[in-house]
């Protein structure tokens, strides 16, 4: 490699380094290759590669804004504003993926990837609920042996705003004497640094993971605005040598702290959002078939414990109340032609909620399901250069 390119490279990876360290929008899901692949997949290219990724999709979500069954029959016998925005609970919607990697070797032997990710849905009817999604990675490795790689990552994501539904806005009700209901809406920032240690002849990965994550809800709802930090374990297993079947085991815990109560509102209590959450998930990726004929199948189950930790008694809704969230997902990825790869994808999600005060809520005002039904078309290509 030249030296004008090395030059080229070292500016680049800089300049994407400061952009992560100082908030660089990013994915609101970040988007990863399968545990196979990584692990089994080419680690030193022979020369410096670009590739770009882009999806077109159409998706059906049959509860948009994961409305309790209370909620759904409020909607089905009074639909519209104050309490609705949104035309309809399901919809279809479109959606679009684009990503770009590029890597090389500024460093001998030593492989450095950058990349940038874009995600957009816009529904058919409920617009109000349409939302994007930016992404920027980092990738180093650190030492030159393949078979114990150490790769050190850092990567940004940001949502620039996400609808949540409209909510009672205790302020300007008590102002005004009545209920006013608003949109609840936040954009939101994260940063993480991830170091990844390749074991076993490469097929073993272990992973830990430091992430910060900002909310900043609109002005409405400040006592919403909230910091978590987040910390992840995972380890990827790739057990045979000419099939790369992969199984991913991952541990994550983290502190969602909100402001809650604001000094400039003496005279109310304002809402303390705050929780602790937890989770073991589990991942398999299971492939098929080489060449024009290559697929595979991706399997998910991802359960969490959510506990809120405000300290008001009178706060029922909250105060002692535990969150169990479990999401499964099945997405099956099938190569058509050329560059193109047809994808299903099919995720369920429930929230069911406990509490431990002696306080009880009936089920249809606490939890809900949310499934969502993807079909998507893919196309990858590369550029090498040398």
């Amino acid at each position: 490699m030249g030296r004008p390119l090395i030059a080229a490279w070292s500016r680049t990876a800089l300049l994407a380094l400061l952009c992560t360290l100082c908030g660089a929008p990013g994915a609101r899901s970040q988007s990863v290759d399968s545990v196979a692949a990584r692990l089994a997949g080419p680690r030193h290219p022979s020369r410096s590669q670009f590739a770009f990724t882009a999806a077109v999709g159409r998706q059906h979500d049959d509860n948009v804004l994961q409305l309790t069954k209370r909620n759904l029959e409020r909607f089905a016998t009074n639909p519209g504003a104050p309490r609705f925005l949104i035309p309809q609970v399901a919809d279809m919607s479109t959606t679009f993926e684009a990503s770009g990697r590029m890597r090389g070797r500024p460093l001998p032997r030593r492989e450095t990837r950058l990349g940038v990710d874009l995600a957009v849905i816009r529904f058919d009817h409920d617009d109000v609920a349409d939302w994007e999604q930016f992404g920027l990675q980092l990738a180093q490795e650190l030492t030159a042996t393949k078979r114990r790689l150490l790769t050190l990552e850092l990567y940004g994501n940001r949502i620039p705003s996400y609808y949540l539904g409209e909510i009672t806005d205790l302020d300007s009700s008590v102002a005004l004497g009545r209920r006013v209901r608003s949109s609840l809406t936040y954009k939101q920032t994260r940063l993480g640094i991830r170091l990844r240690q390749a074991t076993w002849g490469g097929r073993l990965e272990l992973s830990g993971a430091l992430e910060h994550e900002h909310r900043d809800y609109n002005a409405r709802f400040a006592e919403r605005d909230n910091d978590d930090d987040q910390f992840r374990i995972a380890a990827d297993l790739a057990p045979f040598t000419r099939w790369p079947a992969s199984v991913r085991v991952a541990w994550e815990r983290g502190d969602r702290n909100a402001r809650g109560d604001l000094p400039e509102t003496p005279s109310l209590v304002d809402t303390d959002i705050s929780y602790d959450h937890e989770g073991v998930g589990v991942a398999i990726t299971l492939p098929w078939g080489r060449g024009p004929w290559r697929g595979r199948a991706d399997a998910t189950y991802a359960p969490e414990i959510r506990r809120y930790t405000t300290t008001d008694k009178f706060d029922v809704i909250r105060f002692g109340r535990e969150n169990h969230r479990r999401e499964v997902g099945v997405r099956v990825t099938q190569r058509v032609w050329g560059p193109f790869d047809a994808l299903v994808t099919w995720s369920r999600l429930t929230s069911r909620a406990e509490f431990n005060q002696g306080i009880t809520f009936p089920a249809a005002e606490t939890n809900f399901a949310q499934e969502q039904l993807r079909f998507a078309l893919r196309g990858r290509w590369e550029i090498g250069f040398r």
